[in-house]
């Protein structure tokens, strides 16, 4: 069925990936005060 077909994106990255690259590239491999409360900075609230 997909003879033929053109890949479009052979290798793509997992969720882990992601958050490792965001952590090593934006905040220098060391996660900040501001994400030590578990349950969240406040910002999001559900009524």
């Amino acid at each position: 069925m997909f003879k033929g077909a053109k890949i479009l994106k052979d290798e793509v990255m997992t969720d882990v990936d992601v958050l490792s690259d965001y952590i090593n590239t934006h905040l220098g491999g060391n996660v900040g005060a501001e994400y030590a409360n578990p349950a969240g900075q406040g910002r999001i609230t559900f009524k």
